[in-house]
């Protein structure tokens, strides 16, 4: 426009005698000059117009990409915000979670530091009991022992070995249930003598008394009188030594006579 302006301008000052226009319009030109002379200026001003025109499309197109643009950004911004959000309440939750793990696991620490203190104080109990139960073997033992006089066992060691008894045929075996007609399998008063005697020889002769408890004849019968600490299972048995103690099942030490 300005241009337009500057060039119509010039002409009027070519008109008057003035400076050369752009347009080479001479001083004395006709109708028809200046009729071309103008159209070129409305050419000159419709190119101008037009280029302006497409200017502010190329700016305002320009300017709607930048807006899209930034509200684009402004979006992206807000979902990173959520996500960055969403990341510190899932952080939160985490940490939360790690703390109560964590406190599980100074609970189940000190449960097991419990029951750890629980099994040492049962193992020193039953380290008692097991002392107490062999002090209680040796002292009920010493009594049995004390409470059989001196001389009692000379008699009955001489009938410790019961003489064989020859019995002749019953008559009438049959009848009276006897079998092949025999009484040599009846017990006789000195076959119970001779178990008694076995029995006491084994409480009075310490070199021939049984390692094991009441179920192995450790006191024979005598024994059942004084509730002998035996009667505990073979691990804890006072009256076993601890390797004899370890292995195999509970089995008499003298098998012989066992009761």
């Amino acid at each position: 426009m300005d241009n337009v302006e500057t060039q119509t301008a010039a002409f009027g000052n070519a008109s008057a005698g003035g400076p050369a226009d752009p347009f080479n319009i001479p001083g004395d030109a006709s109708i028809s000059q200046l009729q071309s002379a103008l159209k070129q200026i409305h050419e000159k001003l419709d190119s101008e117009l037009q280029r302006e025109a497409e200017l502010k499309l190329t700016v305002a197109q320009g300017v709607m990409e930048l807006r899209q643009q930034v509200q684009d950004g402004e979006r992206e911004c807000e979902q990173l915000k959520n996500q960055l959000g969403t990341l510190q309440h899932q952080l939160a939750a985490k940490d939360q979670e790690l703390q109560i793990s964590r406190q599980e696991l100074l609970e189940k620490s000190q449960e097991n530091e419990r029951w750890a203190r629980r099994a040492l104080d049962s193992e020193r109990r039953l380290a008692l009991a097991h002392e107490s139960f062999r002090a209680m073997s040796d002292a009920m033992r010493a009594a049995a022992e004390a409470c059989i006089p001196d001389g009692i066992l000379s008699p009955l060691q001489e009938q410790a070995e019961p003489p064989d008894i020859t019995m002749d045929p019953v008559p009438n075996a049959d009848a009276l249930g006897l079998g092949s007609g025999t009484a040599s399998h009846i017990s006789t008063p000195n076959r119970e003598i001779g178990a008694l005697g076995e029995d006491l020889r084994d409480l009075g002769s310490p070199a021939r008394r049984p390692r094991s408890c009441i179920r192995c004849r450790e006191l024979g019968k005598v024994a059942e009188m004084f509730d002998c600490p035996g009667r505990m299972k073979r691990a804890l048995c006072p009256h076993v030594p601890p390797a004899e103690a370890l292995g195999g099942s509970h089995q008499p030490a003298n098998s012989a006579g066992s009761s």
